[in-house]
């Protein structure tokens, strides 16, 4: 009996043991009922007392993102998505509810519907300075809900997964994401070193009715033109319309005589309202280099577009569809292939060819 009562006693303290060492190695977590400290990307310092399990983004660039990582937490969207977009979006995820947001002149979130919701995080995607952490900081005081600013530069894609998937727990779908995303930079990095200036593509990037309004160099909105190897025709921004963006004239146009257009459309009632078809049938835009040799494209846009708005992940496609398209011999990319899988991983849907047909036509 003794010896029964002295393997017992050798079992729970082996037991005991092991549980604390267990213990000791896990990481501590808001769901244990222990306050978490966090430093965000902008370096504020955030208490976090609960699990994570409903987020909200303060704008579309940080929706996306959520979206791609964790679309089961996601309480909601920012604006009211059209057809189009919900097209290719799974059921359970397209309908949520439009909350608003702080995005755009005097733009707020209905803080009444967030707090209906009850989120346990909310995060603000954007650029790292004082504007934009006075506003997470604002938004924190009156919703009494934690707001993590998170990194919205492009080339700060992979580290913002990181960051985020370590905050709500989804470091595994994280880690996917940031791969992906690391690949394709570096991948666009290694090409367009190979690419000297002089000889880089020439390109100009169409928007409004008229086509002209552009993005500038120095502008986030023209951001993977840069990054794909492409020369901006436009320079600087030294005129700038009601949206912020470049004004131009068509003489001032045809002097810098692009090799490569880019337009951007608008979908309303259905149809997109773009710039396309007038600068290829235009007489007045006929000497123009691009349009002579028919290279005038259409950025993709559904469900989000692949080039500028949102500033968010929706534009790492954009990268190498870009680099496809203005170095094709050199880029090596099935662009079919990597636009199937990139929807499949960062918007949870597959695509048919019918579907990847309508996406990119106009685009190739």
């Amino acid at each position: 009996m003794k010896k029964i009562f002295k393997t017992i006693a050798m079992i729970c303290i082996f037991a005991t043991i092991f549980i604390a060492g267990c213990s000791n190695n896990s990481k501590p977590s808001a769901a244990e009922n222990q306050p978490m400290i966090i430093k965000d990307m902008a370096g504020r310092e955030i208490k976090i007392d609960k699990e994570i399990k409903k987020i909200f983004g303060t704008s579309p660039a940080g929706s996306i993102m959520l979206y791609s990582l964790a679309p089961d937490k996601l309480i909601g969207w920012n604006v009211k998505l059209t057809e189009e977009e919900k097209a290719f979006i799974p059921d359970k995820y397209k309908n949520l509810p439009v909350l608003g947001g702080w995005m755009g002149k005097n733009a707020t979130g209905n803080a009444e519907a967030i707090l209906k919701e009850e989120p346990d995080l909310i995060v603000h995607a954007s650029e790292i300075n004082d504007k934009e952490i006075s506003t997470a900081t604002r938004i924190q005081e009156q919703l009494g809900i934690p707001v993590i600013i998170v990194d919205t530069s492009i080339i700060n894609s992979d580290k913002a997964y990181k960051f985020l998937g370590e905050v709500i727990e989804e470091e595994a779908k994280a880690e996917e994401l940031m791969s992906y995303c690391r690949k394709t930079l570096d991948g666009a990095k290694e090409l367009t070193e190979k690419i000297p200036q002089e000889e880089r593509v020439r390109v100009y990037y169409a928007q409004g009715i008229k086509g002209l309004e552009s993005e500038p160099k120095d502008s986030v909105r023209s951001e993977i033109l840069n990054i794909a190897g492409g020369e901006n025709v436009i320079s600087s921004s030294p005129n700038k319309s009601s949206y912020g963006h470049s004004q131009i004239s068509l003489e001032q146009l045809i002097a810098l005589n692009p090799e490569v257009i880019l337009t951007r459309g608008n979908i309303e009632n259905g149809k997109i309202n773009s710039p396309y078809n007038m600068i290829l049938n235009d007489s007045n835009w006929k000497s123009i280099e691009a349009v002579k040799n028919k290279r005038v494209y259409e950025v993709p846009q559904v469900p989000f577009n692949w080039f500028d708005r949102p500033t968010s992940v929706n534009r790492i496609i954009g990268i190498k569809w870009l680099s496809n398209l203005l170095y094709e011999d050199m880029a090596n990319i099935n662009i079919k292939e990597e636009v199937k899988e990139f929807y499949k991983i960062f918007y949870h849907y597959d695509l048919t060819n019918k579907e990847l047909n309508e996406i990119m036509v106009n685009s190739k």
